[in-house]
Order: C-alpha cells, then sequence, then structure tokens
C-alpha cells in the first residue's frame, strides 16, 4: 500500500508543477503579445489568476514535496545524500524569494497600462523577475524527471546548470525589453521628422 500512496504523491506533485508551469508559461506568452499595448482587462486578470495559481501551486508543492523528501528519508537513510535534491531546494527557494518580487511588480500593471511605456528601471525589474520565475518553473519541473542525475551529478554542477538556465532567460528577457524600447525611441523620432 505503501508504494501506491507514493505513486499517488509523485503524480499529485508533478501535475501541481505542470500545471502551474503551464499556467506561467501561458501568462509569459500573453504578456509579451501584449507588451507595447494597454493592457485589457482580460489580460489583467489573467496575470492576477496566474500569481494566485503560482502561489497556491507553490504551497501545495511544499506539502507534497515536504512529504515526498519525509518519505524518501524513512525509506532510505541516505536520501538527503542526493546533491540534486539540494539544487531543487535552492530553485524552491529562488521561486518563493522571486514570487514576492512579483507580487510587488505586479500592484503596478493595471487595465490600460502599457509595458512598454514604463520606466526603463521598471521594465528591466519586469524582465529580470519575469525571466528568473519562467526559468525557475522548468529548471524545477527538469529537476523533477531527471532521475538519471540522482547521486551521479555534483551539486555544483548542477546548480551551474541552474544559474546558467536563469542567466540566459534573465538575458533573453532584457534584450527583448532593451529592443522594444529602442524601436519605440527610434519611431518616436522618426515621426517627429
Amino acid at each position: 500500500m505503501e508504494i501506491y500512496a507514493k505513486t499517488v504523491l509523485v503524480f499529485f506533485h508533478f501535475l501541481l508543477a505542470a500545471l502551474v508551469l503551464s499556467q506561467v508559461i501561458r501568462t509569459d506568452y500573453l504578456v509579451l503579445k501584449n507588451y507595447t499595448r494597454p493592457l485589457s482587462r482580460s489580460v489583467v486578470a489573467t496575470i492576477g489568476e496566474t500569481k494566485k495559481i503560482a502561489c497556491w501551486g507553490l504551497l501545495l508543492l511544499y506539502v507534497t514535496g515536504g512529504l515526498l523528501v519525509w518519505y524518501g528519508m524513512h525509506v532510505n537513510p541516505a536520501y538527503m545524500d542526493n546533491e540534486k535534491l539540494w539544487v531543487k531546494f535552492v530553485c524552491v527557494g529562488v521561486l518563493t524569494l522571486n514570487g514576492y518580487l512579483v507580487h510587488r511588480l505586479d500592484k503596478h500593471v493595471q487595465e490600460g497600462s502599457v509595458l512598454s511605456e514604463y520606466p526603463l528601471s521598471f521594465m528591466l525589474q519586469m524582465a529580470v523577475v519575469g525571466g528568473i520565475s519562467s526559468s525557475s518553473w522548468i529548471f524545477a519541473c527538469l529537476l523533477g524527471i531527471a532521475r538519471a542525475w540522482n547521486g551521479a551529478l555534483p551539486f555544483e554542477e548542477v546548480l551551474t546548470y541552474y544559474a546558467l538556465a536563469v542567466s540566459l532567460a534573465i538575458g533573453v528577457a532584457v534584450a527583448f525589453s532593451l529592443m522594444v524600447r529602442a524601436r519605440m525611441q527610434y519611431e518616436s523620432k522618426r515621426y517627429h521628422y
């Protein structure tokens, strides 16, 4: 019976992560698609809904993940020696802190606002927070399925992969924001002449 309970718990944990990841990616796409347009009520509502789903999903993932860790330690005293698991803890910690930052930035996103017209510092904050969010959710899901890494890769190597993924996502998000800003400034100057 114990093995069935663990299977159901693992499945529920995976299902939660997949739900949050799909919602985060969907919302990222929606934000990018509407980056230079006034945000509609439905887009703002979707952003708010995603924030709630990510918050509750993360809380439930804490519970299911904690139960899985407890079960792993109960069955195998060396369970915590898995260095990939420790990177997953780092990833979840980053997601938690980043969720707080998303909450702080989100209050500025309102119906009718145009994200690309915010001050550059705010645009860059949004790009960094968005890049961290997407890449961390994707990497956390990758860690969940990367069974071959268990006990095979050292903490530093897995952490380096995570840092590279986050850095790449932030770089792409910042580059996108700067390109949009440069294009808007160019078009503004062109229309003034």
